[in-house]
């Protein structure tokens, strides 16, 4: 089989968002549409706030009425009732009359500020002083002033997470229509690979790759079933690869995809009608990686090394990811830190590197600090890492406070 060339990483996100398009739409419960893409706008059906609302507790009181309050001079009101969340006092204030006024209340009608209860006498059934003048609009949250009826609350394109739930459930949005994730598959091959509650014996490794894929796929909101283990036989990786194709829109294979004597992968997956859209990456971790597509869907094919598994997903097949998912951009903004300490690039290609990251002494970028790292199988250093960073072709050494882009994992400050 004749070599591919090796893609960059911009080159190989191009090819993969411009291969899958976004999928198929369906209405979801709210609770059931957590990490899916919005497929339209969602906009209010009210305006936030619907009125005029207490932002602490005091009293409601006309701004004119309490001009010059100090705690020498306090303006003394008749209190002529009280105002709760819920429960919104059914009268009109006068001058000179104030009202208990509770956090999340409607602002009684005739008021226009609220005087906060540590500024007054406290809270009492017949007169209140005021100790402090306040202006019109003090503690008060306008009608409308968060959102405006018809006004877009998120955007088509937006991945749905746990601090978009309460604007949506404010706004009626008890259904949201979203993209609705590929039905997708993981297999390994490998005869040294045992099932993870294994112990390895002789020569042998317990799979982790497909707990691994499973669990990147779903910060994408892609549900993934496990096909388990394939031999390092030819007809029987084939014969997965053709029935994993043939029930899944989305196959990702790890391991057998190089060009050894036991790597069977690409010869299947051409035997299957796999058309091959990238062949290797000009990437470390990750260079025998490659993607292909089909009639009916497509296959991300990884090495077997865990690292490489992992950084090809999250810095690379994302954006394959993000497209079909129904987001608008290919990655998300780039990010940058400090070397905290220099470092030698080996090999000729971009490197993701494992790093820790940490506040730095002053304000600026936070640093980074290289994990003791030995490779692509080194899935250790990758657990006690806050991000990968990426060092660039072209420089070998690289000085301590020399800039590089990260890719932040889970977010995080390391101790």
């Amino acid at each position: 089989m004749r070599p591919m060339t090796a893609l960059k990483l911009e080159q190989a996100r191009r090819v993969l968002w411009d291969a899958w398009p976004a999928g198929p739409v369906g209405n979801r419960p709210l609770a059931d549409a957590l990490g899916l893409v919005l497929a339209a706008d969602v906009t209010s059906d009210i305006p936030l706030p619907p009125y005029p609302r207490v932002t602490m507790d005091g009293y409601a009181v006309r701004a004119a009425d309490v001009r010059g309050a100090t705690p020498a001079t306090p303006v003394r009101l008749r209190i002529v009732g009280e105002a709760a969340a819920g429960v919104p006092l059914a009268r009109v204030l006068d001058a000179r009359e104030a009202v208990r006024a509770m956090t999340g209340a409607a602002l009684p009608d005739g008021a226009d500020a609220v005087v906060r209860v540590e500024d007054t006498s406290g809270f009492r059934d017949d007169w209140a002083e005021i100790h402090a003048a306040v202006d019109p609009g003090t503690a008060v949250a306008a009608r409308g002033e968060d959102l405006d009826v018809g006004e877009v609350v998120l955007r088509a394109g937006t991945r749905l997470y746990s601090h978009h739930v309460q604007a949506l459930a404010s706004t009626g949005h008890a259904v949201v229509r979203v993209v609705e994730p590929p039905r997708a598959a993981v297999l390994s091959t490998g005869d040294e690979l045992v099932p993870v509650g294994a112990v390895p014996g002789p020569g042998q490794i317990r799979e982790s790759n497909n707990a691994c894929v499973r669990a990147v796929l779903a910060d994408f909101g892609v549900p993934c079933a496990d096909l388990g283990v394939v031999r390092d036989q030819a007809g029987a990786v084939t014969d997965a690869l053709r029935d994993a194709l043939r029930r899944f829109e989305l196959v990702v294979v790890s391991g057998g995809v190089s060009a050894g004597q036991k790597d069977y992968v690409r010869a299947a997956l051409a035997a299957c009608g796999v058309e091959l859209r990238f062949g290797a990456l000009h990437l470390r971790p990750g260079h025998p990686a490659a993607f292909g597509v089909h009639a009916g869907g497509v296959v991300f094919a990884l090495p077997g090394n865990p690292v490489a598994v992992f950084a090809t997903l999250v810095a690379v097949y994302s954006a394959g990811l993000r497209r079909r998912m129904g987001e608008i951009t290919l990655a998300p903004p780039p990010a940058y830190a400090a070397l905290e300490r220099p470092m030698r690039r080996k090999g000729t290609r971009p490197w993701l590197f494992p790093v820790s990251l940490h506040a730095p002494p002053a304000p600026g970028l936070p640093l980074a600090r290289p994990t003791e790292h030995h490779g692509s199988g080194d899935f250790v250093s990758l657990a006690r890492s806050g991000a990968l960073a990426l060092l660039p072709d072209l420089l070998e050494h690289f000085e301590a406070g020399t800039v590089v882009e990260i890719l932040r994992l889970p977010p995080r400050w390391d101790a």
